[in-house]
């Protein structure tokens, strides 16, 4: 791949704009075909993977950007974007993310911080209730 792209493969490991997948099983990291075409890194993935990485897992970014989405006329952001598609839709259109954003402070209320619910639960004779009861 490093020669592919006419790089060092420590260049290749520096690269920003690569989404690399490493296995429990892998020896090496594995970068994924749907980020090249014969000129080498495509301009749309290199787009995409800086605000991908941002939010998510490159495992997730990956998935991400080869399954059509209904908000971008069920194309996948790849080829939304290679055909000239608006770039605001498909950056709206960005996973949530799978972890904290870089720079972002988290704030009270955020979902590690809720409080689990009861689960409701019936008794014979009475009705439903979200409150736990005797057995």
């Amino acid at each position: 791949m490093a020669a592919h792209l006419g790089i060092t493969i420590g260049e290749v490991r520096r690269q920003p704009v690569l989404l690399c997948v490493v296995g429990a099983l892998s020896v090496e990291e594995v970068y994924p075909c749907l980020q090249f075409d014969e000129g080498g890194v495509r301009r749309e993935v290199a787009f995409l993977a800086r605000l991908l990485k941002r939010r998510v897992t490159d495992v997730e970014a990956c998935d991400w950007l080869i399954r059509p989405r209904r908000r971008l006329d069920n194309r996948t952001p790849i080829a939304w974007l290679a055909a000239d598609g608006d770039v605001d839709r498909v950056v709206r259109s960005l996973p949530a993310p799978s972890r904290p954003v870089p720079g972002e402070a988290s704030l009270p209320g955020d979902v590690d911080e809720w409080k689990t619910a009861a689960s409701p639960t019936r008794s014979p004779t009475a009705p439903w209730s979200s409150q736990p009861g005797a057995h």
